[in-house]
Order: structure tokens, then sequence, then C-alpha cells
């Protein structure tokens, strides 16, 4: 059986999305998966976008 831990960038932002992939490696996990909305990245990119002027 293989044990595995799936994150959502709707729970959390995307430093926080990678502690925690890289905290359940340590602890063993055999493997990440991390769901990515589109509009989560679209959203965020924008916003960088703007920040730039």
């Amino acid at each position: 059986m293989r044990v595995g831990y799936k994150l959502s960038s709707e729970g959390c932002g995307p430093k926080e999305l990678i502690r925690q992939a890289v905290r359940a490696e340590q602890v063993g996990s055999d493997f990440v998966e991390i769901h990515l909305r589109l509009e989560d990245a679209r959203d965020t990119l924008a916003g960088r976008l703007r920040a730039l002027g």
C-alpha cells in the first residue's frame, strides 16, 4: 500500500503548498499530489503583473 498527501491551491498559497509538500516527503509520504486551480494561478499572475506597474 502507498500512502500519499493531497494538497489544493484553494486552501493555501504557493509557498504554503511547497512547505506542506516538503513536510509530507520528510515524514515518509510515497507521493504528493497538488491540485492547482487555473483560476488561482491566473489571479496570482495578474496580481503580480499589476504590482510591477
